[in-house]
């Protein structure tokens, strides 16, 4: 009768571990969520210098007379559908600069869009972007054009440019994302000094005690 129990309690431990063990392989194997069904896709927007990057350690100096080129640079991540009214903005201070010297250039896309700006609203210049409808596999560059005053820039200057793109849904509030910022400083030559000597070759000293004529 011992025997019996004993072989029926080993019977019925080995079933129930192996039970155990088919559980825990089934859970371990099942993902916890589908990543590909939580994830709806999003539009990425990023700044870049001229040279293409998107961050410098000191930001990009220019000399006051040069023009300062940047883009606003556009793309699409795994969107699933095309979006209505998506609004692009970027404002930046006007006071050292030349605003009828800065500029935006149109782009290609694959929807039809408008451009306005630069425009002065207050104490800033402003350019704005608009699609009515935007192509859920959209992607471009924006050219923009920046012109510092000439030599009336502070040397410590920083002018910030970013951009936001504004989302707004059928129904609900506006979605406001900020990109990143790129920073511009006006650049000046060192100050030096050039020390001549009298010589014949240079009009204007080919004669002498002039003053005494």
């Amino acid at each position: 009768m011992k025997r019996t129990l004993r072989t029926f309690l080993k019977i019925t431990f080995l079933f129930l571990l192996i039970q155990l063990l088919f559980l825990v392989s089934t859970v371990t194997a099942s993902p916890a969520f589908d990543t590909s069904e939580a994830f709806d896709g999003k539009l990425v927007i990023s700044m870049r210098y001229e040279s293409g990057e998107e961050t410098l350690p000191n930001g990009k100096s220019y000399y006051t007379d040069q023009i300062m080129p940047v883009y606003l640079k556009v793309d699409t991540n795994e969107l699933t559908e095309d979006l209505t009214n998506v609004n692009f903005e970027i404002r930046v201070p006007k006071e050292y600069l030349q605003t009828g010297n800065c500029k935006i250039s149109d782009f290609e896309s694959k929807q039809p869009h408008t451009i306005s700006g630069p425009v002065t609203e207050g104490d800033e210049l402003v350019f704005k972007i608009h699609f009515p409808l935007f192509d859920k596999t959209e992607s471009f560059m924006v050219p923009l054009v920046f012109d510092f005053l000439d030599r009336v820039v502070p040397n410590d200057y920083t002018l910030p440019v970013s951009t936001k793109l504004i989302e707004t849904p059928e129904s609900g509030d506006p979605i406001v994302t900020e990109s990143n910022q790129l920073d511009l400083h006006p650049l000046y030559l060192d100050p030096f000094l050039t020390k001549y000597v009298n010589t014949n070759q240079i009009p204007g000293m080919d004669q002498d005690n002039l003053a005494n004529d």
